[in-house]
């Protein structure tokens, strides 16, 4: 596709699906698609920004729960990568000196012991073929779009395979359906198909935020985890966020993924500061009102309605 896409370091997969360049569109066409799904496999699939670090660490720490000491172990790597993730050939990246030679899922997931935990950011059309066959527990993390796209704005400005841009010209985009993981109403409306499915369980950020202990005994129960009351104290305490910033923090690796002080603050060639990557900001509910204006507020609820029409049990009310 010939089209100029709003932001360096994204392109266009397929006509207004828009995505960064770390997501390799041979790794999506090739590998991913043909994923070998395990019987244990549990899936995670959350709209770009949207709880995606902090229920993958809950999964894991669920799964591990006699060994929470497992988390510290976890390289930073596999705490943020998606299936679709890597390899880092696109030349805006090349120039960014971003590294990774390989997907994640040629890197990592092949050779992962069971079980394991797979998160996604992609539509359901583009799942692996097995995704559908298997049917493997998947949980479904949804966010007010709003909080979202603030979050991704920062995103944009800390993690080196995105670029930084003004806030009015995200919002402005994003209004348009012009986002990393395309329009946030399409990707909700395509996955909600599949919302009551036994083997889908549905979570919103807010009420996960609201009470991450009972969203906890959710998820392990659903994946067949079941959890003791001292275990899930454990768990709440172990995926608490500031207990899990400073855990991924001390995981940090920047030689490895953000090379040229990306992630120290260091001076890069240009002599510019390179900001310190936050890959967890503040995890806050209505936050959103702090960044829209009342304009692009207004602007946003009118085109999300008239997209969100006849799937109101997955529209947030603003």
């Amino acid at each position: 596709m010939d089209v100029k896409p709003p932001f360096k370091k994204t392109y266009y997969y397929r006509p207004n699906y828009l995505l960064p360049a770390i997501f390799s569109r041979n790794t999506i066409d090739g590998v991913y698609k043909n994923l070998e799904i395990r019987d244990d496999d549990t899936f995670l699939v959350t709209y770009a920004k949207s709880g995606t670090a902090w229920t993958n660490e809950m999964l894991k720490a669920i799964l591990h729960v006699d060994d929470l000491e497992y988390l510290e172990s976890v390289e930073f790597y596999k705490k943020l990568a998606t299936l679709e993730f890597g390899p880092a050939d696109h030349p805006d990246l090349v120039e960014e000196n971003v590294f990774c030679p390989k997907s994640f899922i040629e890197d990592f997931i092949k050779d992962t012991p069971s079980p394991r935990v797979l998160s996604t950011h992609v539509l359901p059309e583009y799942m692996p073929t097995q995704f559908f066959q298997k049917k493997p527990k998947t949980v479904f993390v949804s966010r007010n779009p709003k909080d979202a796209v603030v979050s991704l704005y920062h995103w944009h400005h800390s993690i080196p395979f995105l670029s930084p841009c003004p806030w009015e010209l995200l919002c402005e985009e994003y209004i348009k359906g012009n986002s990393i993981c395309g329009a946030v109403w399409d990707f909700y409306k395509k996955w909600s198909k599949y919302k009551q499915e036994a083997w889908m369980l549905w979570l919103t950020f807010e009420d996960m935020k609201a009470d991450p202990k009972q969203a906890i005994r959710k998820i392990a129960d659903f994946i067949s985890r079941p959890l003791t009351e001292e275990q899930l104290d454990a768990v709440v305490h172990s995926t608490s966020f500031q207990v899990m910033k400073e855990r991924n923090e001390r995981a940090v690796n920047p030689e490895f993924f953000f090379p040229n002080g990306h992630n120290s603050g260091e001076s890069g060639k240009d002599g510019e500061t390179k900001p310190k990557v936050q890959w967890q900001r503040k995890g806050q509910v209505g936050g959103w009102k702090n960044t829209f204006t009342v304009a692009q507020s207004e602007a946003f609820d009118k085109v999300y309605k008239e997209q969100m029409k006849g799937y109101e049990d997955v529209m947030y009310q603003f």
